[in-house]
């Protein structure tokens, strides 16, 4: 369904463009970031079932450090990797969840790696000056604390589905909702409190009210795919070309049907990263959330790197984990009455690991 909710995106996007008598170019976050959501999801997967989870965890702490030094070398607004200091944070919250995945799997003696890399990514935010990545981050931490007390087997992350499964996507995407149904009606107030106006700024105010305007004015196709300046009274600043909402500027370019695909697109990708256990559905989901909430008060969605990341979380939050202990696939298990030794494996049908 996941696959289906991708195809269905990147096709309005390009019908919506084609309504206007363009071709969506490759280049478009509509093309780049839908592709890399997708394949990130299926690099994750794959990744999470082939590959030893110590490997994994080595490999995060890597793309934490790499991250870390690129945002000390180039600190400010348009800072490294990304050149937006937003979504720099933003990385760093996908690498939180990344790293809060493989807590859950690693042995006890090697979380502490991990843990460290949950740190540098805390210290990426500090020089990132996001207080909304901040604030989601912090949101994030008990997830990730009571997510790894429940034992660090990969056995005990693919658990049989449970309650707390079943509700972490549910809570998520109500959440996810809740955030944009607030970001519309924001857009529709004419004046903002003082202090909600200082948070969010006045030109945020004024790109949301053009962009709803715009989805308004064009509700079935919008004004096109990367043509939000048409509509919007701040388009001679170049820093002021996006709606800096996910919701509103999908809504604009493409119309109300492409804000209902965005929301399928959203729960199925919820529904993927859910369906392993409580622990990594419960991570998966708040970390879908997270980048949801904050794609709706700012411009998240043309960064293909960050969809990316968000797209490995998800796979390997809902990819079956390998076990650390044995180095192989979960659902594994010596052969009977054989040795040992490396590939007398078979697999098991009805039985769970023991111990």
């Amino acid at each position: 369904m996941a696959i289906v909710a991708l195809a269905l995106w990147l096709v309005w996007a390009v019908l919506a463009a084609a309504a206007h008598g363009e071709l969506l170019p490759v280049s478009s976050p509509y093309v780049l970031s839908t592709l890399a959501l997708g394949g990130g999801v299926v690099l994750g997967d794959v990744v999470s079932r082939a590959v030893p989870t110590a490997h994994v965890a080595m490999g995060v702490v890597a793309l934490v450090a790499l991250l870390l030094v690129a945002t000390l070398v180039s600190p400010g607004v348009t800072g490294l990797p990304l050149g937006y200091a937003n979504a720099n944070a933003a990385l760093a919250i996908q690498a939180m969840a990344l790293s809060g995945l493989l807590l859950v799997r690693v042995r006890p003696n090697r979380r502490w790696v991990l843990m460290g890399a949950v740190a540098a990514a805390f210290v990426v935010l500090a020089l990132s000056r996001s207080t909304a990545a901040t604030a989601l981050a912090v949101a994030l931490v008990p997830v990730l604390w009571w997510a790894a007390g429940r034992g660090s087997a990969a056995r005990r992350a693919e658990a049989p589905s449970t309650a707390s499964s079943r509700r972490a996507p549910l809570v998520a995407g109500l959440v996810s909702g809740a955030a944009a149904i607030a970001v519309v009606w924001l857009a529709r107030t004419d004046e903002w409190p003082s202090g909600l106006e200082a948070a969010l700024s006045t030109a945020r105010h004024t790109l949301w009210r053009d962009a709803l305007s715009g989805a308004t004015s064009h509700p079935l196709v919008g004004v096109g795919p990367g043509h939000l300046a048409e509509v919007s009274s701040l388009s001679t600043d170049v820093d002021l070309g996006a709606a800096h909402s996910a919701v509103l500027q999908v809504g604009a370019e493409t119309g109300w049907p492409g804000v209902v695909l965005l929301a399928l697109l959203t729960g199925t990708t919820l529904a993927w990263a859910s369906h392993r256990g409580a622990a990594a559905a419960t991570i998966g989901s708040s970390a879908v959330a997270a980048f949801t909430v904050h794609a709706q008060i700012d411009h998240l969605l043309e960064f293909a790197p960050l969809l990316l990341l968000l797209g490995i979380v998800v796979g390997v939050a809902g990819a079956p984990a390998r076990s650390e202990q044995l180095d192989v696939a979960e659902g594994e298990r010596p052969v009977a009455g054989r040795g040992r030794g490396p590939g007398e494996w078979s697999r098991r049908e009805d039985r769970s690991l023991p111990g």
